[in-house]
């Protein structure tokens, strides 16, 4: 698996990843994702270096999004963590583990940057991301909040 920093050039074929998978969760009826990404702010991260991708025949097979910040959805949570956000696989790359394997490589890759843990969030209601992340050994840490939105909080602790 080769892993490696979104370049700035890349960008387009993101936001095509983005809107793909929220268009099909929309098909779906999968609460995720329901509202548009501001380009702008995908750009911001693909430039500060958050973005990464899992390359396999020369080609982009999945995405994820570490930042270093503190998630609002968080509250006063305290500990050393990297925040994982947009883990995408494309429809046509489904099924083969690609997010599975990146999600491991996002672990080691927190762990190898000295922090002791992984979190992320899901819309409450999103049942099945819920259980994709439990079955992965993901801890439910509660449930936050904004714009009257509830959002699962997952955490994994690092060893």
């Amino acid at each position: 698996m080769v892993v490696r920093k979104l370049a700035v050039s890349e960008t387009p074929q993101l936001l095509a990843f983005l809107r793909e998978a929220q268009e099909w969760l929309k098909a779906q009826g999968i609460e995720q994702w329901t509202h548009p990404f501001n380009d702008d702010v995908i750009l911001d991260s693909v430039v500060r270096g958050e973005v990464f991708v899992f390359i396999k025949t020369g080609k982009i097979k999945a995405s994820v999004t570490l930042l270093p910040l503190k998630d609002p959805y968080w509250g006063e949570v305290i500990g050393t963590a990297l925040y994982l956000h947009r883990l995408i696989v494309p429809r046509s790359q489904t099924g083969r583990g690609y997010g599975e394997q990146l999600l491991k490589w996002a672990e080691n890759y927190t762990r190898d940057l000295g922090m002791q843990n992984l979190r992320l969030d899901c819309m409450a209601a999103n049942n099945k991301l819920r259980e994709y992340y439990r079955a992965r050994g993901y801890d439910a840490k509660g449930v936050g909040s904004d714009n009257n939105r509830e959002y699962a909080l997952f955490e994994k602790r690092l060893k």
